[in-house]
């Protein structure tokens, strides 16, 4: 079974609160629901890990971001099972 890892998401400041960020969310978890694998992601802004758990990631490990002890990296992963790009309330 592969895992699915995105590659990039980001939405241009004038364009967020307009629901973007969670449609493209919300179609890549239908697409990877297909093939029932674990889906695994990166960033590096903590602010951005309650809109991921939202969507069923959970926070599995901090590193440092490239050995750089100011910025974090934060791994998050959302089960293969049951990904239907549904939005968790």
């Amino acid at each position: 079974m592969a895992n699915v890892v995105p590659a990039l998401l980001a939405v241009a400041p004038p364009a967020r609160g307009r629901g973007l960020a969670r449609a493209l969310i919300e179609d890549g978890l239908t697409r990877s629901g297909r093939m029932g694998s674990p889906i695994y992601l990166e960033t590096q802004n903590k602010a951005n890990i309650p809109f991921y758990e939202r969507f069923g990631f959970r926070l599995i490990e901090t590193l440092p971001f490239r050995g750089d002890s100011d910025i974090k990296t934060y791994f998050m992963r959302k089960e293969g099972e049951g990904n239907h790009g549904g939005l968790h309330r």
